[in-house]
């Protein structure tokens, strides 16, 4: 979703945004045309960027929030400070009961 959106507004700055200020070809031969063009231009999205971040405000974010808690007899998953050649482990269960259980003698 957040991929769609700024690919949806990258699309209206360079769409939208020059149609809605007055800024055409014409106006790139006109020093004081174009310089009026760009400073409507940049109010605009000076004003779009305030209202994103009004309404960034109002988003619930609990990606960062507390972990939840495991219960005693529940594995932790270690810290991993390298990876195979191939990659990291697809199947994070496996490596954790497989750390887990006792090495043999």
């Amino acid at each position: 979703m957040n991929n769609a959106v700024a690919r949806t507004g990258s699309l209206l700055a360079v769409a939208v945004l020059p149609a809605v200020v007055g800024l055409t070809g014409a106006a790139y031969t006109q020093p004081d045309r174009l310089t009026a063009s760009w400073q409507r231009a940049l109010l605009i999205c000076a004003v779009l960027a305030v209202v994103g971040g009004v309404c960034a405000l109002g988003i619930s974010n609990t990606v960062l929030g507390a972990e939840p808690e495991l219960r005693p007899d529940e594995p932790r998953q270690p810290e991993c400070l390298t990876c195979g050649i191939t990659g990291p482990p697809t199947d994070t269960q496996r490596a954790v009961t497989a750390i887990s259980r006792p090495m043999p003698r």
